[in-house]
């Protein structure tokens, strides 16, 4: 009688891998029975950076009531290039220990050349790492310093370190 092993595997395929690492281990318990396993780990290289961002330093409430959209910019880059950043998001929120998740609020910010007839990000040039958006704030939100905090995640899902930003709103 033959005994049959069956094997499975799974694989991953990235693109922009910088360096392979492989380990063997092999462990042995109490009664001598040993077990080998076969670990591999990748590099996938660095996550985009954001470099600068352009915001407000203060918003006053009287111009909220004007429907004044406010131009938010981040410059970003990634050393895969451009077309491997996926997402930059903005989430702010009341910079104050009562503050609820309920306070937080997220924007997408695009790098899009505003080519979307529908929708008006505020980006000038396409592909040029700054992604934009022009946000509308509510008129009576709280006045008080506002915490916005910006990342940047690329198609291999790293993600930037966080740009943070405090704005004044009286």
């Amino acid at each position: 009688q033959s005994k049959k092993r069956a094997f499975w595997y799974t694989i991953y395929s990235f693109s922009r891998i910088t360096s392979k690492q492989f380990y063997k281990i092999k462990t042995q318990d109490y009664w001598g029975l040993e077990t080998s396993s076969n670990i591999e780990i990748l590099d996938l290289g660095l996550p985009p950076i954001i470099v600068s961002s352009t915001t407000p330093d203060t918003i006053k409430i009287i111009e909220l009531v004007l429907d004044t959209l406010f131009s938010i910019n981040v410059t970003v880059t990634d050393e895969d290039g451009l077309d491997n950043i996926s997402t930059v998001k903005l989430k702010t929120f009341f910079n104050h220990p009562d503050s609820i998740i309920l306070d937080t609020i997220y924007y997408a910010l695009y790098d899009d050349g505003n080519l979307d007839s529908l929708f008006y990000s505020g980006d000038s040039f396409k592909g040029d790492g700054i992604f934009s958006n022009k946000i509308l704030l509510d008129p009576n939100i709280n006045p008080g310093i506002y915490k916005w905090i910006f990342t940047a995640t690329d198609l291999d899902n790293r993600v930037s370190e966080n740009l943070e930003t405090r704005v004044v709103i009286q």
